[in-house]
């Protein structure tokens, strides 16, 4: 579910390179405060007040995405995400100057409004009523799984599917089927089921965030949010989907049927999950190896667009996964043997060496710093970008530091830290250990059904 191609464009996660991360600003701008509390409900708050920022924004995050989905129920999770919005404003996305907008990625949905300061109030509130959702309306239902439906048929013909990918991988590979019903599991969707399954997994508990940034005073807003928030009852259990089995058991390549007319590889490798800064070193090599698919020739001639994905975080534990949405005529085995070569490239490193080291810093720089809400501000205006653009850009900056935090199992304040502590050494300790010899990758293939 999109706003507006140009809001949907500046919230999608991007490097926080573009959101030149800093500890400097000007000393006639004030700097931004953070503040942090957890309330009686589970429920995580984060409030970031930057005076100067022209926008609130909110962000709601819950830990139930595309990976996380019941055996049977693929997608459900984005469903969810359609109708909970839907709960407030059954038509439009942007209502009394206030945008809204939610996405379902594999490891959390997530809700937003983006607001003028004098609607910041009704704003919030969209976000107490999305997490106490528990009804929904039948008619909605269908036009939103109809709308599913054609974002579905959009990214099938261009041949990105990484995302129906990872809902397909999930009932595979975490739920054993051999045929992933990735759309069919959505359009059959009533709103009784949906209804139960937000009772079991949207609302205040493990996992789930707030976080808000902009010009309204922070004890207003975090005051509001006890108000608003407190009273909704905490979820039961940890929110997690456990799995009913593993398909192919030792298997290290598998293949199943989908319901998309695509066929898509995945290959993955077990990641430890030790510490946050294991999670940071996660993320740093899995840039590097996306920055290597993108420049691989091989698959460029193949006309095979790859990417490494970190964020698949499951109960079973947490992995590295490159996918590849696969173009008609391509041969799968020889896109898998290019694919694993691409990491086990990564052992001939040689430790300590300058172009290593500077690799991993380049990468690891993003993050390693509090945002400098003004200086991003004072570069985005010098590009000559309008104001609509540039009213985003607190929004911005905070969505991807969140969501990069959701990554490394902090919040994020805690990303800078958590980025500092990682070297060249610690993310070839992660190739060394857990990516070589290449006989450590598994991959499924997901066909269309005959």
């Amino acid at each position: 579910m999109t706003i507006t191609t140009e809001v949907s464009r500046l919230l999608a996660p991007m490097a926080l390179a573009a959101c030149m991360l800093s500890a400097n600003g000007q000393a006639d701008e004030v700097e931004a405060t953070w503040h942090r509390r957890t309330l009686d409900n589970g429920l995580s708050v984060l409030v970031v007040h930057v005076a100067q920022a022209p926008r609130q924004s909110s962000f709601t995050f819950i830990p139930l995405g595309l990976l996380h989905d019941e055996p049977g129920r693929a997608q459900f999770a984005h469903v969810l995400e359609h109708m909970v919005i839907r709960t407030t404003d059954p038509d439009g996305l942007q209502v009394d100057g206030i945008d809204i907008n939610g996405e379902t990625t594999g490891a959390a949905l997530r809700l937003d409004t983006i607001a003028p300061p004098e609607r910041w109030r009704p704003a919030l509130e969209r976000h107490a009523r999305w997490l106490g959702a528990r009804s929904f309306d039948a008619t909605v239902l269908e036009r939103e799984q109809g709308r599913i439906a054609g974002e579905e048929s959009g990214t099938v013909v261009r041949g990105a599917t990484h995302k129906w990918a990872l809902a397909g991988w999930n009932q595979v590979v975490r739920h054993g089927a051999e045929h992933a019903a990735v759309h069919a599991d959505a359009a059959a969707a009533d709103v009784d089921v949906l209804a139960d399954y937000a009772a079991r997994y949207i609302g205040p508990g493990p996992g789930v965030s707030l976080v808000t940034v902009g010009p309204v005073a922070a004890e207003e807003v975090m005051d509001a949010i006890v108000e608003q928030f407190g009273e909704l009852p905490r979820l039961e259990g940890d929110g997690a989907v456990r799995p009913a089995e593993v398909h192919g058991g030792d298997a290290r390549h598998v293949e199943a049927s989908w319901d998309l007319g695509a066929r898509h590889l995945q290959i993955w490798y077990a990641l430890p999950d030790r510490d946050a800064v294991d999670r940071a070193a996660a993320v740093v090599l899995g840039q590097l190896i996306s920055i290597r698919l993108a420049q691989d020739s091989e698959l460029a001639g193949l006309g095979v667009l790859a990417m490494a994905d970190t964020q698949v975080v499951t109960p079973e534990g947490r992995y590295l996964m490159l996918s590849a949405g696969l173009p008609a005529g391509v041969d799968v085995d020889r896109v898998r043997e290019q694919l694993i070569g691409v990491v086990a490239g990564l052992a001939d490193r040689e430790d300590g060496s300058v172009a290593w080291n500077f690799g991993v810093a380049m990468v690891r720089r993003q993050f390693a710093g509090r945002p400098d809400f003004a200086s991003a501000r004072r570069a985005y205006a010098a590009q000559g970008l309008d104001a609509r653009t540039t009213d985003l850009i607190e929004a911005q900056m905070m969505l991807s530091l969140s969501m990069v935090g959701m990554q490394v199992g902090v919040g994020p304040e805690g990303v800078a830290e958590a980025f500092t502590a990682v070297d060249g050494d610690r993310v070839g300790e992660l190739v060394d250990e857990f990516l070589v010899p290449a006989d450590r990758a598994r991959s499924l293939v997901l066909m269309p059904a005959e």
